[in-house]
């Protein structure tokens, strides 16, 4: 216990510099110590605290070494397993364990822990052990790592069967698998340990409920909850983070543990010193740099949110809108620059067939500077006819906007154009939607461009990401220089920008207000030329 007084006396003495919920759970272990309705079992926290340390790391710097626990995760365990209630057996206190921290603080590494202790060394008769997630991915997060865990640690191993989407244990009758949407499935199990992964972004109520009531069964169940900032849409992760506020002051909230370390609204988010109020492992599973390399290259709206959410644990309403057209606007020359020698870098959307489709070169100029030249194409019918025919003929006279004839888009205009670009500049790739570009991709190889140029680029969060933040950086440092053009601001200004579950951001189709088919050819094009400062040969299409 004295290693646990000294945690909560040091969180204590110096409160200002720690998240607020972390202060009251504290305040309420002192207050417990000298409570004569608990007892503290200390050899039920050496027994808990030695099984982790049989574990082993798998992943960074620290794989293959013994899972040694961190202050935070120590007092953690303490506390889940340690208190139960005086004059009532061996009935423990704490039934829901709530935890909310920053990314990459190692709390999947943790709650796996957890799982594979309530799966081995939690005195249940057949213990079942459930994971749940919004997505089957997410679900099994915890579960590989769970079963990564055993593989390195032989002693533990010998005792379960570990199959893809299921860990068994034939000595305890125990099992152990990772559920997502179907919440019917698990109304027929007697659950003894639950979990619930990334809790802000459950959309209703279901899985929880149906996790959370399949243990009633059970003499001491545990019922875990681990979750960043997010969306929040069924305002389960409010209601978790309101009442771990109120720990030391609400009796009826006994048996529930929570450690939710955030960066309060009200503090300056964009001062360092605060930032480990969300980031308990700082200092040992990573360092303040990381943080600021991060921070510094959250310029937009948007990516400033995704900073807030996922590394400082803020509840902060999503940002959607990209780049602010007048940021866009400072980037703007009054004349092309000479690009007949500078590397290039071409990005093509071309998902629409009818309203509009783009092809933006990036020209790298050097001494970081950039240049985006866009050419933008739209059929007759939508001048004439479509819901934005005004602002099109507009943009045609304008020579913003190329009009092919018909009533689609003509990919052969669309491919003599690419050709026309690589046999006036250095083009160095050309990258496009594999979904939706075959037809003027075939076109352009048809008409003599080397296939070695062409690179089919995945649309997904994790693979535009990247780029995305690349081009941001460009453009808030003034870096990717353009002349004026409508049709650009045009489709700044529809693009919405939205953070999946994972915390990788994307471009929303769904979401954006207008065609943006000018904004994502540029961040394929603009991305890949500052990552690409050098000219470099690539053969054959590249499948990334």
């Amino acid at each position: 216990m004295n290693r646990q007084k000294r945690y909560a006396g040091k969180i204590l003495k110096n409160a200002n510099a720690a998240s607020p919920q972390i202060v009251e759970v504290c305040k309420r272990f002192l207050r417990w110590c000298d409570d004569d309705k608990f007892e503290f079992r200390e050899k039920e926290v050496e027994k808990a605290v030695r099984f982790f340390s049989y574990l082993q790391h798998t992943k960074g710097l620290v794989a293959g070494s013994s899972f040694e626990l961190l202050p935070w995760q120590e007092f953690a365990v303490a506390n889940v397993y340690g208190w139960y209630y005086i004059g009532e057996g061996d009935k423990r206190v704490t039934r829901n364990a709530f935890f909310s921290v920053g990314r990459k603080n190692g709390k999947s590494t943790f709650i796996a822990g957890c799982a594979l202790k309530g799966l081995l060394a939690d005195n249940e008769m057949s213990p079942v052990v459930i994971c749940v997630a919004t997505s089957r991915d997410q679900a099994k997060i915890v579960f590989r790592e769970a079963s990564e865990m055993l593989r390195g640690t032989p002693e533990l191993y010998d005792l379960v069967s570990v199959y893809r989407s299921q860990l068994q244990v034939p000595k305890n009758s125990g099992t152990f698998f990772a559920a997502s949407a179907d919440a019917a499935r698990l109304w027929g199990y007697s659950v003894s340990c639950g979990i619930v992964d990334e809790l802000h972004a459950h959309k209703d109520r279901r899985l929880y409920d149906a996790l959370a009531t399949s243990m009633v069964a059970r003499k001491n169940p545990l019922f875990f909850v681990t979750t960043t900032a997010g969306d929040d849409e069924s305002q389960l992760f409010s209601g978790h983070r309101t009442a771990a506020l109120q720990l030391d002051q609400d009796e009826k909230l006994e048996r529930l543990f929570a450690m939710d370390f955030f960066v309060p609204n009200d503090d300056d988010w964009e001062n360092p010193e605060v930032w480990v109020k969300a980031n308990p492992s700082l200092g040992y599973a990573f360092e303040l740099e990381e943080l600021e390399n991060t921070y510094n290259l959250a310029k937009t709206p948007s990516a400033q949110v995704t900073f807030r959410r996922y590394h400082l644990n803020q509840l902060v309403a999503n940002s959607e809108g990209w780049i602010p057209v007048q940021v866009w606007q400072q980037c703007e020359v009054a004349e092309e620059p000479d690009l007949a020698d500078a590397p290039c870098y071409i990005g093509m959307d071309l998902a629409s067939t009818r309203d509009l489709s783009a092809v933006v070169a990036v020209f790298n100029l050097g001494d970081q500077q950039f240049f985006a030249k866009p050419w933008a194409f739209t059929s007759e019918y939508a001048v004439t006819n479509g819901p934005r025919k005004q602002l099109y003929s507009r943009l045609a006279a304008n020579g913003e906007l190329i009009v092919t004839d018909g009533d689609t888009i003509s990919e052969e205009i669309i491919a003599r154009t690419v050709r026309d670009i690589v046999a006036k500049y250095r083009v160095h790739q050309i990258f496009y939607d594999r979904a939706l570009s075959h037809g003027i991709i075939q076109r352009v190889i048809e008409g003599g461009v080397d296939e070695g140029l062409l690179v089919a680029y995945p649309m997904t969060a994790k693979a535009i990401e990247p780029m995305l933040a690349e081009t941001e950086r460009r453009i808030y440092n003034k870096q990717l220089l353009h002349t004026k053009n409508e049709a650009f601001e045009f489709c700044l200004a529809n693009t919405v920008v939205e953070t999946t579950q994972y915390g990788n951001r994307r471009i929303s189709k769904k979401k954006s207000t207008g065609p943006i088919d000018l904004s994502v050819a540029l961040i394929l094009a603009a991305g890949q030329a500052s990552v690409n400062s050098t000219a470099r040969e690539e053969t054959g299409i590249v499948w990334l």
